[in-house]
């Protein structure tokens, strides 16, 4: 970060920049987003820009958006097939295609990302987070987070208590 602006942490967690000279505003990133977009559409061609985009949007968005709509109310690919209304393996097969990775690493990598969060950013006791996060038990939910990261969810709050920053065990491993 150069010397004029200053990071920060937003609301949901998100790495902000303030610049005293007023340059955070909300409309001078309205207005560079808008020249971002108009360079992208005048100077490259519509395959280009479709090349550009076709990692975030996918190739089929009904599909995306069905899971993304979904898969915080699954803690399993079945469960989550079942809540698009897909069969398990039509469902792994169109996951596959759609995220180009296995559906069951992407399912883990978002439960990891959720209870981080929830852990660095809210005061919500553990048992509600396990609750929230369909684990059957605090203690399955404590056994997960500390295979899965290294700390127990109790242990995680404590290091960024003290040290105020992430573990690195942790942030290492998501």
């Amino acid at each position: 970060m150069d010397q004029k602006g200053q990071s920060y942490r937003g609301q949901r967690g998100q790495s902000k920049v303030a610049f005293p000279d007023g340059a955070g505003c909300v409309h001078f990133h309205e207005t560079k987003l808008k020249e971002l977009f108009w360079n992208i559409r005048f100077y490259y061609t519509k395959t280009e820009q479709a090349a550009f985009f076709r990692p975030i949007l996918g190739n089929d968005r009904e599909f995306r958006k069905k899971v993304l709509d979904n898969y915080r109310n699954a803690r399993t690919v079945k469960e989550l097939a079942y809540l698009c209304g897909y069969s398990l393996s039509t469902f792994k097969r169109n996951f596959s295609k759609e995220f180009r990775e296995p559906a069951s690493e992407w399912l883990q990598k978002q439960i990891n990302s959720i209870i981080k969060y929830k852990l660095d950013n809210e005061d919500t006791p553990i048992g509600i987070i396990a609750e929230e996060l369909h684990f059957s038990s605090q203690p399955q939910f404590c056994r997960y987070c500390k295979r899965n990261f290294g700390y127990t969810p109790g242990e995680w709050r404590e290091l960024l208590k003290n040290k105020n920053k992430t573990p690195k065990r942790l942030s290492d491993r998501v």
